[in-house]
C-alpha cells in the first residue's frame, strides 16, 4: 500500500525595501508507506499416520504465532511410558529427523509459505511420529 500526502504551508516573506506583501509558498512532502504481505506464514502442520511397520506415537505442534505461524516445535511422545520405547520424528516418509527415548522435539521454520526442518533445510511434505525399540548400544 502506498500513501502519498501533500502538505501546503503559507509563509509571509517581506520583500526588501518594499511594504511587506503576503507571498504564498507551497511545500510538498511525499510520504511512502509500504506494507509487506505475510509471505512467511505457513499453514498448520498435520501428523501423518505411518504406513511402516512402526506404531504411531502422539504428535503435537506448537507455533510462535497462531495467526501467522513462522516457527514450529513438533513434539512426538510415546503414549505408554511403561513400554520404554523411543519416539522418532520422520519427514516425508523416510527422513529420520531425530529420535530419543520417550519423547522428542524438533523445530521448523517457515520460508516463503513452506515449512522446512533440519540442516540443510528439508522441505516438509509429511511428518510422522513413530515408536521404535531403543538402540542396543
Amino acid at each position: 500500500t502506498i500513501d502519498n500526502t501533500t502538505v501546503s504551508t503559507d509563509i509571509v516573506i517581506p520583500a526588501p525595501n518594499v511594504i511587506p506583501q503576503n507571498t504564498t509558498v507551497t511545500t510538498t512532502t511525499t510520504t511512502t508507506t509500504t506494507t509487506v504481505a505475510p509471505t512467511d506464514c505457513c499453514p498448520d502442520l498435520i501428523a501423518t499416520p505411518t504406513m511402516s511397520e512402526f506404531p504411531n506415537g502422539n504428535m503435537t505442534f506448537t507455533y510462535n504465532n497462531d495467526a501467522c505461524p513462522s516457527r514450529v516445535s513438533a513434539v512426538c511422545i510415546q503414549p505408554t511410558p511403561d513400554l520404554n520405547l523411543c519416539a522418532a520424528i520422520v519427514a516425508n516418509g523416510d527422513r529420520w529427523l531425530h529420535y530419543r527415548k520417550m519423547s522428542v522435539t524438533f523445530d521448523g521454520t517457515c520460508i516463503g509459505g513452506t515449512w522446512f526442518m533440519g540442516v540443510p533445510p528439508l522441505h516438509i511434505v509429511t511428518l510422522e511420529c513413530l515408536l521404535t525399540n531403543p538402540s542396543p548400544t
